[in-house]
């Protein structure tokens, strides 16, 4: 009875809401009820519109956004789920009366002039803009103090406060969107036996959703091949084992944790060994717009309840014609334009994971796949070896300085001194933070001073001699 309610109240203010054809009550008093509405014919939700048409392709959208909010809190009304899904428009496009729908969750306090309203605008507008558009924030801001210019706030200080909301929101939505990879969802799912734990892509098994023990089964046959010593080892060091394995029509890449410490093995009971880590980052990085080989499986094997290895089975990168960033820039060595835009968007990449605070401590050429380009002409970009990743508010000028120094040490001296200034100019844009990058452009050549260029080619390990590059680049 609440939405009931609330409707009528907005109503009465002038606010459009659903029409409520029939109220039914349960008999005896249970307080629970029934409402049927009016079908909103022809009209759609503001976020599906968004998504299908962009706020350039809806004029008047962000003012009729502002106006029904500043009638909402003029009402004093506070709809506590307040977000673009909740307001419906006409699918046409043409802005007009907005709608306003789930009302059930609403309160009515004394004012909405002051720090509440600000939060509720937060809310709507991190749905409109999830990264925060400084510009979005204080055009739909400015409507709203035309409609209510008796607030408590000035417009400098909403602009902040709101923006730093968003900041927080947005951080706290992609953190446990991250984390559903290890929980049942609509898009990954988890399931165990006697010695075996799973969590799994959906999408990468047929019916798993339905059977999720023959999804299990499918990916211990998996692990048991590669006991068998099938496939091709492609790396074998202390840490882990990395096997490219035909899997019917596709091709898998399985990292192999097998030699697990006593501190790594307690580290799985908690979630958070290498293998973990990496099931996690992917998850993570692919939330945030950033590609990876697509992830479908981490399975744990356990020998008396402990875990004693860590299996990550994802796509090969071959699976999407990629190839690691070194071997991709010698087979292009003689094509100046692909190099430019393959240094474009490196640059991009990097700029956008500082700007996230997504930090890669081991960010070599050999951690970064270059795949066909992705729709503006700039080749596709993969991270790997994603067990280096973490994700936090910020990262240090020191830290973004050491992953500047990692591609620079890795990164063949065909992409000379022109595309590495190239690359920083791009970058610094990306950033767009002036002392930031100033930090750390002083920082960089104290760490790649004297070092040499060690990359891989498809004949081996190449170390070439950095010291005229680095003339060229810090001591001119």
């Amino acid at each position: 009875m609440r939405e009931f309610r609330a409707g009528r109240y907005l109503a009465a203010r002038g606010v459009r809401t659903p029409v409520v054809l029939a109220v039914g009550l349960e008999r005896g008093g249970a307080g629970r009820a029934v409402l049927v509405f009016e079908e909103a014919e022809g009209a759609e939700s503001v976020h599906q519109l968004l998504e299908e048409r962009g706020m350039d392709r809806l004029p008047g959208l962000l003012e009729g956004l502002s106006d029904i909010t500043a009638v909402l809190h003029d009402a004093a009304f506070y709809h506590r789920d307040y977000h673009v899904g909740n307001i419906l428009a006409a699918s046409s496009g043409d802005v007009g009366a907005l709608l306003v729908i789930d009302l059930h969750r609403a309160s009515h306090p004394r004012s909405m002039s002051g720090r509440r309203g600000l939060e509720n605008i937060a809310d709507l507008l991190q749905s409109v803009t999830p990264d925060g558009d400084p510009g979005i924030i204080r055009r739909f801001l400015e409507r709203y103090l035309e409609r209510r210019p008796d607030v408590s706030w000035e417009l400098p200080y909403g602009v902040e406060y709101v923006s730093r909301r968003i900041a927080a929101r947005e951080r706290r939505r992609l953190a446990s969107r991250t984390k559903r990879c290890f929980k049942n969802s609509t898009e990954y799912f988890t399931t165990r036996s006697r010695k075996w734990t799973l969590f799994g892509k959906r999408d990468a098994f047929k019916d798993a959703g339905r059977n999720s023990k023959e999804a299990l089964d499918d990916v211990v046959t998996l692990v048991d091949r590669v006991g068998a010593g099938e496939g091709c080892v492609i790396k074998d060091d202390t840490k882990a084992r990395v096997i490219l394995l035909p899997d019917e029509e596709r091709e898998v890449c399985v990292k192999a944790y097998e030699r697990l410490s006593v501190w790594e093995r307690i580290r799985a009971l908690y979630r958070m060994s290498r293998g973990h880590r990496s099931w996690r980052a992917a998850r993570g990085l692919s939330v945030r717009g950033f590609s990876v080989p697509n992830p479908i499986a981490l399975v744990i094997h356990r020998t008396c309840l402990i875990p004693s290895a860590v299996y990550l089975v994802t796509d090969s990168i071959g699976n999407q014609n990629a190839r690691e960033l070194d071997r991709f820039i010698l087979s292009e060595k003689e094509n100046r334009d692909v190099l430019t835009g393959c240094v474009g968007a490196v640059a991009e990449l990097l700029g956008s994971m500082h700007r996230m605070g997504i930090y890669h401590r081991d960010l070599k050429a050999t951690n970064i796949a270059v795949g066909a380009p992705a729709g503006d002409d700039h080749p596709g970009l993969f991270l790997l070896d994603l067990d280096a990743v973490t994700f936090g508010d910020r990262i240090s000028a020191l830290s973004m300085a050491k992953n500047l120094a990692q591609l620079y040490l890795s990164t063949p001296s065909i992409i000379d001194g022109g595309l590495r200034r190239l690359f920083f100019s791009e970058y610094r844009g990306m950033l767009g933070d002036d002392e930031t990058t100033r930090r750390v452009r002083d920082a960089l050549p104290g760490l790649v001073r004297d070092e040499d260029i060690l990359y891989v080619s498809p004949d081996g390990d190449v170390c070439e001699s950095a010291a005229v590059l680095f003339q060229d680049l810090f001591e001119r």
